[in-house]
């Protein structure tokens, strides 16, 4: 019996958890969604493309955000509501400083109270350029005074 019961409750937990579970949206539809910048030289700095979506649903959206695992990502978007069948941009900013090598990079946009979301990638490959020695090991090293000795600090 106390099994059964056990096992109701998982189950209404998993219900309710998978109730309240964001959804891909199908109202924000983006004309591409991954981009790539192809080769990118570190030393020409920040890179950005804009992403193009039509609300096609037949109700107002706001997008409530946009995230990205990378703090190497910046992101402009519209902050207010679109109406059905308006056009909006999601501009992203990729830095490739001291990022040598192939990226591939995820951006999720968050809509109608986070309820709904929509995945865009970027990616490209970053030509490094080179770093002076001095700037690249030594401005890193910072100096740490000894703690002094305190007997019994306790």
């Amino acid at each position: 019996m106390v099994l059964r019961f056990i096992i109701l409750i998982c189950c209404i937990n998993l219900y309710l958890v998978a109730s309240y579970a964001q959804t891909l949206s199908d109202e924000l539809v983006f004309e591409e969604r991954v981009f790539d910048f192809g080769e990118i030289k570190e030393e020409n700095g920040l890179v950005s493309h804009e992403f193009e979506f039509k609300n096609v649903s037949q109700k107002v959206i706001s997008i409530n955000g946009v995230t990205s695992g990378c703090g190497c990502v910046q992101f402009e978007f519209p902050k207010e509501p679109l109406r059905p069948n308006a056009t909006g941009k999601v501009k992203v900013t990729y830095n490739p400083a001291y990022r040598p090598g192939f990226f591939s990079k995820e951006v999720v946009v968050l809509s109608n109270n986070n309820a709904n979301y929509n995945r865009i990638w970027i990616k490209g490959t970053v030509i490094p350029c080179k770093h002076p020695v001095s700037f690249t090991y030594f401005s890193f090293i910072v100096f740490v005074p000894p703690l002094p000795m305190v007997p019994n600090a306790i």
